[in-house]
């Protein structure tokens, strides 16, 4: 039986189509491995990671695109001048691994990150875009920054530290996990550690938090510590979204510190927050108050958020040795009224 002369031809051009692709795929892969090659990708990525408030450069491609690529410098500019920088980064990685799912990275290290000050204000991003949402798994086993330098604009005081992470985001059910540990390598002890993993079958998140700084930091500047008094917080808790629980401590030199039950829910577009704890706070307060907190607070909130709308207060209250006192009432968040009961 004689082959129609549609099938043919349908089969000779797909033939043809095919063979096209690939021999375009082959020279744009053999020429990403040259040095014009190289550099006209590294040209043409920094126009596109640019935009009319930020200038991206990226200096010094090479490599192999296959496994692993160097970057000298890149560098972020507004209209102040360069604003952060990153020098000699390397990643390596395997893209083929795209075609089962999961992109993997095997390192993703840069020699030194510099942000010498915020960038200048942005315009703000069009309402709506809703959060990037990747079409792949990511699986990231070992990002390290070896230093990280901070100009005192950003934080009120120049920082140097250092940071290691992991990141997995896995589809299909959705899974993720991320570890990052932090420490300061200027002379200051400081240091951090975070873990987050979440699961969407069953639904589940799990948190770790733990900062130290021995001698006061950042932290105890922004809580308005006196300078130098240690700081110590910590956050543990599991559960599934409806009801997670959790522990959060933290402590200020021996006189200061606080403690509590967690408990978080999303209900829908809304938010419940409850809180069981105490808090030792009368070193902080002015001198007439103090008896009024010692020798702790017992406090107790029942709270639900609905975003950008109200903060429903059901149950508030804080209990002393010399005071007490309790209510509820309603927030409103737009207009910053409060109606109490």
């Amino acid at each position: 039986m004689a082959i129609p002369t549609w099938v043919s031809r349908t089969a000779r051009w797909t033939a043809i189509g095919t063979l096209a692709l690939v021999v375009a795929v082959v020279a744009a892969f053999a020429l990403l491995h040259t040095r014009a090659g190289l550099d006209f990708a590294a040209e043409h990525a920094s126009r596109a990671l640019s935009d009319k408030q930020t200038t991206v450069r990226i200096v010094g491609l090479s490599g192999s695109v296959a496994s692993s690529l160097r970057l000298s410098r890149i560098t972020l500019a507004d209209g102040k001048g360069i604003f952060a920088e990153v020098k000699n980064a390397r990643l390596d990685w395997r893209p083929w691994s795209l075609f089962g799912g999961v992109l993997e990275i095997d390192a993703l290290t840069a020699e030194r990150v510099s942000l010498r000050r915020l960038p200048e204000s942005q315009q703000k991003p069009p309402s709506g875009g809703g959060p990037l949402v990747l079409p792949f798994g990511l699986r990231a086993q070992h990002v390290v920054a070896e230093e990280i330098s901070l100009g005192s604009e950003v934080f009120g005081e120049a920082q140097r530290l250092t940071a290691a992470a992991s990141l997995t985001v896995l589809p299909a059910p959705a899974r993720a996990r991320i570890a990052a540990k932090l420490k300061r390598i200027d002379g200051a002890p400081d240091k951090a550690e975070v873990e987050f993993e979440y699961s969407a079958r069953p639904a589940r998140f799990a948190a770790r938090i733990a900062v130290e700084e021995p001698a006061g930091g950042l932290l105890a500047r922004l809580a308005g510590l006196p300078r130098g008094t240690p700081l110590s917080v910590t956050l543990n808790g599991d559960g599934p979204s409806d009801a997670w629980k959790g522990r959060f401590q933290a402590s200020a030199g021996s006189t200061i510190g606080a403690a509590s039950a967690v408990e978080i829910a999303l209900q829908g577009p809304g938010i419940t927050l409850g809180i069981d704890g105490t808090a030792r706070i009368a070193p902080l307060l002015p001198d007439k108050a103090r008896p009024f907190a010692t020798p702790e607070l017992r406090l107790r909130a029942n709270l639900g958020v609905t975003p950008g709308k109200t903060v429903e207060i059901s149950m508030f209250s804080f209990e002393s040795a010399a005071a007490a006192f309790s209510g509820s009432g309603t927030y409103g968040i737009a207009d910053g009224s409060l109606k109490g009961a």
